[in-house]
């Protein structure tokens, strides 16, 4: 018999930290866990913007622009155009789209122009409103969304 007393052999913990692959899947798990709620919430405001716009309420009004505002977007630190338009019969709430977008299709209607909108006739706050599609200014045409409602800025961004 060998009674010899041997040392206690060192054993490494073996944590994620000493294994860079596994440490690198667990950071990619968590980023993706962190991202995934933003990512849908952007894909759940894109659906709700579109599903305002309803195709079989499309139609064109022709007005004059009594305000202009600059509104405050709800997904964020940019802002919408929106115009109120008296027709022969109402006035209506016009939506046009994000400020950058209008801003960069040098589109610039003034207060007392005549406006022609082609978009959806949707109740805002209880009160009727066009989802603009497209607009027409001084023979200009600014076109804003799809026959669908998806709009032509999807996947751009600011310049």
């Amino acid at each position: 018999m060998n009674n010899t007393i041997r040392p206690p052999t060192r054993q490494l913990k073996h944590t994620a930290m000493n294994h860079p692959f596994v440490f690198s899947i667990g950071v990619l798990v968590l980023l993706l866990m962190l991202t995934a709620p933003v990512l849908a919430q952007q894909r759940g405001e894109e659906r709700r913007a579109v599903s305002i716009f309803d195709p079989a309420t499309v139609e064109t009004v022709r007005g004059v622009i009594t305000r202009i505002d600059s509104v405050e977007s709800r997904r964020g630190p940019s802002t919408g155009i929106h115009l109120q338009l008296q027709t022969s019969g109402e006035v209506l709430a016009v939506h046009l789209g994000p400020s950058w977008y209008v801003e960069e299709q040098s589109f610039a209607p003034q207060v007392n122009d005549s406006l022609t909108v082609h978009g959806s006739r949707v109740m805002v706050q209880n009160a009727p409103a066009i989802i603009a599609a497209e607009v027409l200014h001084n023979e200009r045409s600014l076109r804003l969304r799809d026959t669908q409602g998806r709009p032509v800025w999807r996947g751009q961004r600011p310049r």
